[in-house]
């Protein structure tokens, strides 16, 4: 009679583990695939914030098209000019600065009946130079000042019908730029910084892009914005 030795597998029932090399290869490869992902993540969220800001100026700005065509092709957009009996003279229903911005005042909200395209999701800082009565401030866009009374031309490509102010210089809904191409009796109100350390613009021909900070200052360094040059 033939007996088979029958050994016992000791590996039997357990569970192979990770070496610590092992390990760390893999903590390693993580490591990397993170580092090429989270960068891609951050910009899309960026973007992301962007997009309704885009989208409000894009309206706004087909908005105030709608109101020239009614009236001769002349936007009426600067501050303090509603005439008696009508303090809420320009587009966004602003009358004094920093005083109250009643946006169903303004000359274009018949044309967007919501308040809620006048202000960027993502704006947020303190409006510096806001009466107490007049907060919470609606309004983050402010309308490029040299197009007071001038005709709207859509093929000017180039030049800013409405900007994303910042919160510490928006007061009117009026973006005053012309100090900064050199003019000492105007201002310089600033361009928001909050996407991407760059702001959201429509311009003229209704396209509307995020620039950045430094390329928007450059423009009006330049008076790129100034409708007569087109």
């Amino acid at each position: 009679m033939d007996y088979t030795c029958i050994g016992v597998d000791r590996n039997v029932g357990r569970t192979k583990g990770f070496t610590l090399v092992e390990l760390l290869v893999v903590i390693a490869i993580i490591a990397i695939l993170a580092g090429l992902i989270f960068p891609v993540f951050v910009s899309v969220r960026r973007k992301a914030k962007q997009a309704p800001c885009l989208s409000n100026l894009r309206q706004l700005g087909m908005a105030i098209q709608m109101y020239a065509g009614d009236y001769g092709g002349f936007p009426v957009v600067r501050i303090f000019e509603g005439g008696e009996g009508n303090p809420y003279g320009n587009w966004a229903g602003c009358y004094i600065y920093g005083g109250v911005c009643d946006l169903s005042k303004g000359q274009i909200y018949p044309y967007v009946n919501s308040a809620s395209i006048y202000l960027c999701p993502s704006a947020r800082g303190v409006k510096k130079n806001i009466f107490p009565d007049a907060l919470p401030y609606p309004l983050s866009y402010s309308m490029n000042a040299l197009l007071s009374y001038k005709r709207i031309v859509a093929s000017a490509s180039r030049v800013g019908l409405l900007i994303h102010e910042d919160s510490s210089t928006i007061d009117d809904g009026d973006f005053n730029w012309m100090g900064w191409a050199g003019d000492p009796d105007e201002g310089r109100n600033q361009p928001s910084n909050i996407h991407n350390e760059g702001t959201c613009v429509v311009y003229c021909d209704l396209h509307a892009e995020w620039q950045n900070y430094d390329t928007v200052i450059r423009a009006l360094t330049n008076n790129d914005w100034d409708p007569d040059k087109h």
